[in-house]
């Protein structure tokens, strides 16, 4: 599925490629999505940056197992309580998931 899904984006990448290509040649954005059977809105849209969320997450992540490793009896509300008293400010249900993983 992962393959599948990296193929589709390379294509779509050289769709997108193509299109620019032939606007600087004079043809209009329009007529180049209709022929390569794609919606204007794909050939604008630019996908989020979550890499500091997930960077944040690693770190909170990383603090949870060296809590549970020093305290393996902890649960995840010790937990909670634990990343609050070292200021890391997360949500019970988060440190949950996060345990569950």
């Amino acid at each position: 599925m992962i393959g599948k899904l990296t193929m589709e984006n390379y294509i779509l990448k050289k769709e997108k490629e193509y299109i620019r290509k032939r606007k600087k040649e004079g043809s209009s954005i329009k007529e180049g999505c209709r022929l390569m059977g794609i919606k204007g809105s794909t050939l604008y849209y630019q996908p989020k940056g979550n890499l500091d969320k997930k960077i944040k997450e690693t770190n909170i992540k990383k603090k949870i197992e060296d809590i549970s490793q020093e305290h393996p009896y902890y649960g995840y509300r010790r937990i909670t309580a634990q990343l609050r008293r070292d200021k890391v400010i997360v949500n019970h249900k988060k440190v949950l998931k996060m345990m569950k993983e």
